[in-house]
């Protein structure tokens, strides 16, 4: 096979294949072109998921008419420094691809005015063909229209989403952008409805309730390093430990005005939570980073959002040191380490994110449980109520029971959740209980996918949601299983648990169906923690002796264990 020569739209269209990915991208790389140019207003417009249509405009300080053209020639940048030092570089954009990259897959318009022009200057390039510059009036400042995005490349454009799921990575991405900059005011809308609207009075705190809501804004910490705290400086807003949620998509970074994805800083503020959150909980957080200009580069990948630092393990401590201060400062029980645990080694971000910790001496102890000899997994029985003798309960987590030949365990929760499981599977005998006073809910892009994408199975199983303008929603009514607890706190669970990339699409399938019943009936279903009477208790073991599967809740963790009593004689060797 000859070698061929690309030709210069051949060319261009691969090279923006590493900037522009999809819409989203477009978004960022216009959205930052106009911080850079110092505006303080933007507003965001998207049609069909930003694949119709995508308009950003702002009142920065606009482009020259005698520099309009050249800004969409490659390489060609107003922020590259005169002394050629791309570490020193404070500007979002620098490369002068964003422009040329985005005209070479669709159709863009840009109308712009500088302050010492009377008119400002439009010009139309198609696919990478310039149709047309003219002069134009216009305000200050400077609009940019995308439409028809890989109308040419139909290969790029099968691999898009659906517009709504387009919609809402690019609203994720307004939501950070609008945290990243508080003294900046953003508009965002979607095919013409307000999404997103942020003052820019630069308030943390109210502009986080502005982005999400109020109610978690006000539940949040506000925390900062000062100039001597260490090697970086840091400040921000973090949850307290009991605002939590269910994965780690609410973890943001913004390092030296730019927000970032690393792991290993991410695992910082994580770590930094361990022993105030239960198993499975994560925390929220938007920090702010800054550390030496020269100790950091974002020249690791084309879209900017990946970083190498100089002294990463000094950043990680900080910020750990930092959160932990914080949250030890705000609890009224101090923090002790379990005893039978050895000390943990010290985190080395050389090691990826594994943490090391030396536990000999715990699993030594928990040796006789761990003996196959002394304990038989619930597998090996089928549990039987009617033998079995209520002792009492562990903890506030444990039933325990006994018969003539064994002792038991039951955890409350999971066999709660299994009793509950049964339950809402069969939506013809979900009963639902109204809520006095509607509960105004105010969703995440994420979140809003997964309520809308299936609407009408919710209402099977006891709840009534209505649109309430602005991604909020009312919640009228809830499954009856939910009883005392806190509904709106345990929906918005619910709707973390599902929120997976491949949840997004059309219809629900049984699978999705048995996730999301397993959801509702581990948030309905008792506490760890919470006390139960002896009538309590006996209920819950007759109504787990009813139930098709006892032995596993529906996530798969044992309901019960069994001890035998020959072999507890055994270990205090009275046989």
């Amino acid at each position: 096979m000859s070698i061929k020569v690309l030709s210069k739209q051949e060319s261009s269209a691969i090279a923006a294949g590493e900037v522009v990915e999809r819409p989203a991208s477009i978004v960022k790389e216009l959205v930052e072109n106009s911080i850079d140019a110092g505006a303080d207003t933007i507003v965001i417009h998207i049609e069909s998921g930003g694949i119709k249509a995508i308009a950003v405009s702002d009142n920065g300080s606009g482009i020259a008419s005698n520099d309009v053209e050249l800004a969409f020639h490659r390489f060609a940048t107003s922020k590259y420094p005169e002394n050629g030092d791309l570490f020193g570089i404070e500007t979002l954009g620098f490369r002068g691809e964003a422009l040329p990259s985005i005209a070479s897959v669709a159709s863009i318009r840009m109308v712009t005015r500088v302050a010492n022009e009377q008119n400002g200057t439009s010009v139309h390039i198609d696919n990478g063909n310039l149709i047309e510059v003219s002069s134009i009036g216009c305000p200050l400042g400077t609009t940019v229209t995308v439409t028809n995005l890989f109308a040419r490349i139909p290969a790029r454009l099968k691999f898009l989403k659906s517009p709504s799921v387009e919609s809402q990575r690019i609203h994720s991405l307004v939501q950070q952008l609008s945290m990243a900059f508080p003294l900046v005011s953003f508009r965002f809308d979607v095919d013409g409805k307000i999404r997103l609207n942020t003052r820019g009075n630069g308030d943390l705190r109210n502009t986080y309730a502005e982005i999400f809501d109020p109610r978690t804004a006000d539940s949040m910490m506000v925390v900062e390093s000062g100039k001597d705290f260490g090697y970086a400086t840091i400040y921000g807003l973090i949850s307290s430990p009991d605002t939590t949620r269910s994965n780690r998509h609410f973890i943001n970074l913004v390092v030296n005005g730019r927000c970032v994805q690393n792991r290993s800083l991410a695992f910082a503020v994580e770590d930094a939570y361990k022993g105030f959150l239960t198993v499975g909980r994560h925390p929220l957080s938007f920090l702010f980073i800054d550390v030496p200009k020269e100790d950091l580069d974002f020249n690791v990948h084309p879209a900017k959002v990946e970083i190498r630092l100089k002294d990463e393990n000094q950043v990680f401590r900080s910020i750990q040191r930092l959160i932990r201060n914080a949250l030890i400062s705000m609890s009224p029980v101090p923090y002790t380490q379990f005893m039978g645990v050895s000390p943990a080694v010290e985190h080395d971000v050389d090691d990826g994110l594994a943490y090391k910790q030396s536990t000999e001496s715990y699993q030594q102890s928990l040796s006789l449980f761990n003996d196959q000899n002394y304990y038989e997994s619930e597998t090996n029985f089928k549990f039987q109520i009617r033998n079995l003798r209520l002792v009492g309960q562990i903890n506030g987590l444990y039933i325990v029971g006994e018969t003539d030949e064994a002792i038991y365990l039951i955890d409350q929760h999971a066999a709660h959740e299994r009793i509950l499981y049964e339950q809402v599977q069969d939506v013809t005998k979900v009963d639902r209980q109204g809520i006095l006073e509607p509960i105004v809910l105010r969703l995440s892009p994420e979140n809003e996918q997964v309520l809308t994408a299936n609407l009408d199975y919710w209402g099977k199983w006891g709840f009534d949601i209505e649109y309430f303008g602005s991604h909020s929603y009312l919640l009228r009514s809830v499954p009856s299983v939910f009883g005392n607890v806190d509904p709106g706190k345990e929906f918005l669970s619910i709707l973390d648990d599902l929120l997976v990339d491949d949840f997004f699409g059309e219809g629900i399938s049984h699978d999705w169906q048995l996730k999301i019943c397993a959801s509702i009936a581990c948030h309905s279903a008792v506490k760890a923690g919470d006390i139960l009477s002896g009538e309590e208790m006996q209920n819950l073991l007759a109504m787990l002796q009813s139930v098709k599967q006892p032995n596993n809740c529906a996530h798969g963790r044992p309901t019960t264990i069994k001890f035998g009593l020959k072999e507890l004689e055994k270990e205090f060797r009275r046989t």
